[in-house]
């Protein structure tokens, strides 16, 4: 706070700047948790989309059983790149 004492909009409070350099090693700590979850809820979802293919589709329509999970398969992946683009902008803040 004392490096960034002044230029408040609001007399009395502390600039954005002093805000800001609290806040963002804060933020910090929370990127590798946030990365964490997201990746174990990925895993949760294809197995959870695997066994629901294997204990419903299988029996009704096995001729469909690989083409449905590739499907889901391709589909979860998709999020994957995407992922990594929104970390590598995450980095640049």
């Amino acid at each position: 706070m004392i490096n960034f004492p002044g230029d408040s909009t609001i007399p009395g409070f502390p600039s954005i700047d002093a805000f800001l350099a609290l806040l963002n090693p804060l933020l910090k700590k929370l990127q590798t948790p946030a990365y964490d979850i997201n990746n174990k809820v990925h895993e949760f979802m294809e197995n959870e989309a695997m066994n629901i293919i294997s204990e419903v589709l299988s029996a009704k329509y096995p001729e469909f059983n690989t083409r449905f999970r590739d499907l889901i398969k391709k589909i979860l992946d998709k999020v994957n790149p995407l992922l990594l683009s929104i970390e590598k902008i995450l980095r640049l803040i």
